[in-house]
């Protein structure tokens, strides 16, 4: 777990591992399937700019002072891959909160609040695990936790779709999964 640590903060080169094992996936992929689904991993920097630029639109357009921290701003990514927007959001959102007291505080915004806000729909089942690795790491390693019962709003489901997901006989959770993003979907979040 250390290795792996110190591996995501180096200063240079190639600084998340989870995007390295899945690439490296990518590579194997089927090239007609990955175009047909649209499997394209954006870079983090790239990310980070629009994270970045919707935070400033938050802030200053709408007077959003927390910007992805204010209880009345709702976070879906609708093709969430490997959870990179959603991890960078999650990241800006923390920092606002952290104005309003210390890690305790802090992980009770994000258990109350910033969690219930933020969610993402992922097609594929590989990026979808990488993409609840990767958050998760990310907070276990900041010392912030998800309280008992609650999770990361990542559901396995086709976007594109309202239709009633097919079933996983062998995995019962999945199904009910996708059940739920489906309730989601035609929720007004």
């Amino acid at each position: 777990r250390r290795e792996f640590a110190d591996y995501r903060h180096r200063e240079k080169g190639f600084n998340d591992p989870f995007i390295h094992f899945y690439e490296d996936f990518l590579k194997h992929y089927d090239s007609s399937q990955r175009k047909l689904r649209g499997v394209y991993y954006t870079p983090e920097p790239v990310v980070s700019y629009i994270v970045r630029s919707i935070e400033g639109v938050l802030k200053e357009k709408f007077s959003l002072i927390d910007g992805f921290a204010n209880r009345n701003v709702t976070l879906l990514d609708f093709a969430t891959g490997t959870g990179t927007f959603l991890l960078h959001a999650f990241e800006r959102a923390l920092d606002s909160a952290k104005r309003y007291g210390d890690k305790e505080t802090v992980n009770k915004i994000l258990n109350e609040q910033i969690l219930s806000n933020f969610y993402g729909f992922e097609l594929l089942v590989a990026p979808y695990v990488v993409a609840h690795l990767k958050i998760s790491e990310y907070f276990h390693e900041r010392g912030f936790s998800l309280e008992k019962g609650k999770r990361l709003n990542i559901y396995l489901t086709n976007t594109l779709t309202n239709e009633v997901p097919h079933p996983f006989p062998t995995m019962p959770s999945l199904s009910r999964e996708g059940l739920e993003a489906n309730r989601i979907k035609n929720k007004d979040i």
